[in-house]
């Protein structure tokens, strides 16, 4: 499972993103809010405390060092390649 979910997590780090070449409006209810807010749970509820820790979560993502960030990723490409099978 870890030769699956460390390539895996590289990627989502790397958060790649590409435009759609047409409009998705339709996958949405109401096209003029795509994301309308949500409420938060009380946070003593489990909903309540994993939209916190998402929350604080997605605020450590603008603010993480880079060179941690950096060093991470050098440490699991590493991990990859040394598990790597022959044929790649």
């Amino acid at each position: 499972a870890r030769q699956t979910i460390v390539p895996l997590t590289v990627v989502s780090a790397k958060r790649p993103v590409r435009p759609a070449p047409f409009p998705l409006d339709e996958l949405h209810t109401d096209p003029a809010r795509p994301n309308p807010p949500r409420p938060l749970a009380p946070a003593a509820s489990w909903d309540g405390a994993f939209q916190r820790i998402d929350k604080a979560l997605h605020a450590y993502r603008r603010v993480a060092p880079r060179r941690l960030r950096k060093a991470a990723m050098n440490t699991a490409a590493r991990w990859i390649i040394e598990r790597q099978e022959n044929d790649g």
